[in-house]
C-alpha cells in the first residue's frame, strides 16, 4: 500500500473542487478549509445530523465483502441479518476523514466516536475516479489517506445518520 499525506490531498482538492472526494460542498459545511504555506489551516463540521458509528469493530475483509456486511448488519450495528436492512452504510471518505485526529496516532483517531478502532486501514465507499477497481481508504495508525485494490483486505466501520 502505498501512503501519501492528508495534507497533499487537501491541496488537491482545493484546486480542483469540483473533483474532490475530500472536501464537501459549500451547502454541507460550517467553515471553510484552507491551504498555504505548505499548512493545512481551518476545519469544517458537516452540518445535519451527526454520524453514528458501529459501535463494534469488524474482521478485516475486501470491499465486496464489506458491502454486503454493510446491507445487512442490523440497526444495533452488532448483529448481520439474513435479510436486507439498508440501515448502515460503509462511510465516504469525507464521512471516515471526520474522525481522524492528527494530534495523536496509533490509531490516529477520535476513539469517543469510534471506539476501539483498529490502528490499520479501514474502506471508504469512496472509488477511485482513475481506477474504479480502487477505493479511497484511510489508515489510522498516522491517519494517512489512500487508495487501495478493492480485493485486498481491510476493515469497515459502518455509519448511519
Amino acid at each position: 500500500m502505498r501512503y501519501t499525506p492528508f495534507s497533499l490531498f487537501v491541496k488537491q482538492a482545493l484546486q480542483y473542487p469540483l473533483a474532490s472526494p475530500f472536501l464537501p460542498a459549500e451547502a454541507d459545511v460550517k467553515s471553510a478549509v484552507s491551504y498555504a504555506n505548505g499548512k493545512l489551516t481551518g476545519s469544517y463540521a458537516p452540518v445535519g445530523p451527526p454520524l453514528i458509528f458501529q459501535p463494534e469493530p469488524t474482521l478485516s475483509m475486501d470491499f465486496a465483502a464489506a458491502a454486503i456486511y454493510a446491507e445487512y448488519l442490523e440497526i444495533d450495528g452488532v448483529t448481520v441479518n439474513e435479510n436486507p436492512q439498508n440501515i448502515w452504510h460503509i462511510p465516504t471518505i469525507k464521512e471516515l476523514t471526520s474522525v481522524i485526529d492528527y494530534s495523536i496516532y496509533n490509531p490516529a483517531a477520535d476513539e469517543t466516536k469510534v471506539p476501539g478502532i483498529q490502528s490499520d486501514f479501514y474502506w471508504s465507499s469512496t472509488a477511485y475516479a482513475d481506477y474504479t477497481s480502487y477505493a479511497w481508504s484511510v489508515g489510522f495508525y498516522s491517519g494517512y489517506v489512500d487508495y487501495d485494490v478493492k480485493t485486498g483486505n481491510g476493515y469497515v466501520r459502518c455509519v448511519r445518520q
